[in-house]
């Protein structure tokens, strides 16, 4: 039953299966016209990095002395990184395959006149490689290699550069932050993107995002189904549609078109769930139902309650699923990419579930 109906719910609402090359702008509102690669200048040669490094070398510390206190934090929960860039510059991001995806801070948008900036190439870190082993994995599918890698330490982290080239490895990922500079964009900016760069494992397990809302539901309706055991709130004068056989419920502004996206409440699983159990011990069984959708994970907390959702990648869209265990069922919270429904009232309404 599972398999059918949820494939169905994720095409709807979200709409977002990845096939080939997928550009989305996250910060702008211009899309580029073309993906331009940041190009890496280095010698051919095919000296591993445990041989490259000069380990007897004093490692450089890397300080700065620029502002950043007016700065806009990035967060990636889906690779586990995060990284500072100007408010007023542009994050354009990228899929070139299931094992790589590419970010591009810059001034201006990434684009057949402008490959300028900050690069960020993430890499699958497959066999959960230590770090020299992580670097050397990537650098050996690199036609022209690094000459030399130097030891640099940044805050308290000490990694491995190579000219325009810096490396970062965590659990199940490989970060290269390389820099094309023009402009404005200088040593001394790059410098800046390092020192705030952070990479985690399980990030957003051990930041989990408290959900807050200040919409008083004291005139909301009930709803209230006896078969499954399950209960939330929704607006007064929205309109209800149940199936009580698959065990999907709609919620929708009266108003609404009919074909507007809306929320749903659906059924994911009734067996084989323990009652009381966190989400987390089914957090493998949620993330294979999500796998080919161009969402981002990230854990919540509702009502004390850690929550798995998966957002939209793409700017300004709505869509999101939340996943949640009532009475030994697990449910997903749905919403397309609605005019009508506000986040808040999302938010809202994934409150009242169970209350």
């Amino acid at each position: 039953m599972f398999d059918k109906k949820f494939v169905t719910i994720l095409s709807v609402l979200v709409g977002v299966i990845v096939v080939g090359t997928i550009t989305v702008v996250l910060v702008g509102e211009k899309r580029p016209e073309q993906i331009i690669p940041p190009v890496v200048d280095n010698s051919d040669t095919n000296i591993p990095v445990s041989e490259n490094v000069d380990n007897w070398k004093e490692p450089e510390v890397i300080t700065s002395d620029i502002d950043t206190s007016g700065w806009l934090l990035y967060e990636d929960y889906k690779f586990d990184f995060s990284i500072q860039y100007p408010k007023d510059w542009y994050i354009t991001g990228w899929y070139n395959d299931e094992k790589k995806q590419n970010i591009h801070l810059s001034p201006s948008p990434l684009g057949p006149n402008n490959d300028y900036g900050i690069y960020v190439n993430i890499y699958e870190n497959t066999d959960n490689l230590r770090y020299k082993a992580a670097v050397n994995s990537i650098i050996d599918t690199w036609k022209y290699k690094p000459v030399e890698l130097k030891r640099i330490i940044l805050g308290m982290d000490e990694v491995l550069q190579s000219g325009n080239l810096t490396f970062f490895v965590n659990d199940k990922h490989i970060f290269v932050v390389n820099f094309i500079p023009a402009g404005e964009i200088s040593s001394d900016v790059y410098d800046i993107f390092l020192l705030s760069f952070k990479v985690f494992n399980n990030f957003a397990k051990t930041k989990p995002k408290e959900i807050k809302t200040d919409i008083n539901t004291n005139q909301w309706q009930q709803f209230n189904n006896e078969n499954f055991g399950i209960t939330l709130r929704y607006p007064n004068g929205w309109h209800s549609t149940i199936n009580n056989q698959d065990g999907i419920f709609q919620f929708r502004p009266t108003e609404s078109p009919v074909d507007a996206p809306i929320i749903t409440l659906s059924l994911l699983k009734d067996k084989y769930i323990k009652n009381g159990s966190p989400i987390m011990n089914y957090e493998s069984l949620v993330d294979e139902f999500m796998k080919n959708t161009f969402m981002d994970k990230q854990w919540i907390t509702v009502n004390g309650k850690q929550l798995i959702q998966y957002q939209s990648v793409f700017p300004n869209n709505k869509s999101r699923i939340t996943f949640i265990i009532v009475n030994n069922h697990l449910w997903s919270l749905n919403i397309g990419d609605s005019q009508d429904i506000s986040v808040d009232t999302y938010n809202t309404i994934l409150k009242t579930i169970g209350i």
